[in-house]
């Protein structure tokens, strides 16, 4: 639970940071290059990306991604993001995804494997068993 004291240990965020963790996200080799997604230290939050300087954060990918594990370093104002919004310069935001931690992954980069009938094997959400808190994901379609 966020209780808004940046300094209890008790909130989700400074307990939950996707630490360990890997999202796949379709589309995200194409913001491997946004500055949101470099950690403090330097390393990239995208993994296995083929050019780290590609950066086209027009989309709606840009909004799923920095939503997960956007690093909230790059400051941005309303009156350039949105021009016609009528806000003054000056008025400003960042954006943090809700596990910094996590590393992401494109959906393309991933390779799943042919069951014995030669199709993809997929698993739907609500086939995976009840209570459980991994999920097997495919990006074949079902």
């Amino acid at each position: 639970m966020e209780t808004g004291n940046k300094n209890d240990p008790d909130q989700a965020s400074a307990i939950a940071t996707g630490k360990g963790v890997i999202v796949a996200n379709d589309g995200i080799d194409d913001l491997a290059g946004n500055p949101n997604f470099v950690r403090p230290d330097g390393s990239h939050v995208v993994i296995d990306a083929a050019d780290y300087t590609k950066d086209d954060s027009d989309g709606e990918y840009y909004g799923d991604a920095s939503s997960i594990a956007g690093q909230g370093l790059v400051v941005y104002d309303y009156s350039k993001e949105l021009p016609y919004s009528g806000l003054p310069a000056g008025c400003t935001f960042r954006i943090k995804g809700v596990a910094p931690d996590a590393s992401l992954v494109d959906t393309n980069n991933i390779d799943t494997p042919e069951s014995q009938n030669g199709e993809g094997q997929t698993t739907s959400e609500s086939q995976a068993s009840p209570g459980s808190t991994t999920r097997s994901w495919s990006n074949t379609p079902t």
